[in-house]
């Protein structure tokens, strides 16, 4: 009897309760905040520039929203198109116009195309970022890229 062991529960501790806020919590679009348009043409000539082509331009297409990427690397040219415009609508359906915003629906619009112009080029620095990598890396080679820019422009034409 003396050599028993008795062995204690632990004091339970008290729980408080703790009260959440039930938020939606949304989920955000990509480069919504981006704030960097021409930085980002600047970085993509840069990188363009480092992986050996010898001419690099953009343009910007205000009637239909597009902004053009132009590049020549060892004489093949090649251009790639994003949409503005595409962004825009993909934010509205996120951020749907209500009778609660306090402009007209015109200027809600404008301000997710603007912001869209903005977003393009951050995109399109990422992308050129993403496939300079891949082929400095040796995953791809440059005429396989290219070759798929290729198809995406006959197919669109």
């Amino acid at each position: 009897m003396g050599n028993e062991v008795q062995i204690q529960q632990p004091a339970t501790a008290v729980q408080q309760k703790t009260t959440r806020r039930r938020t939606k919590k949304k989920e955000g679009i990509p480069y919504e905040g981006a704030t960097s348009g021409e930085n980002a043409q600047v970085e993509t000539k840069k990188i363009l520039q480092r992986l050996g082509c010898s001419e690099v331009g953009f343009m910007d297409k205000y009637e239909t929203h597009e902004l053009l990427l132009y590049f020549k690397h060892r004489g093949q040219q090649v251009h790639f198109t994003a949409s503005a415009k595409g962004w825009a609508q993909m934010w509205l359906r996120k951020n749907p116009y209500t009778i609660r915003t306090r402009r007209s629906r015109y200027d809600y619009e404008q301000d997710a195309l603007r912001q869209g112009h903005i977003a393009i080029n951050s995109i399109v620095r990422d992308w050129v970022k993403g496939q300079c990598t891949a082929i400095e890396a040796g995953v791809v080679s440059f005429e396989a890229v290219s070759c798929r820019l290729c198809l995406q422009a006959t197919a669109d034409d």
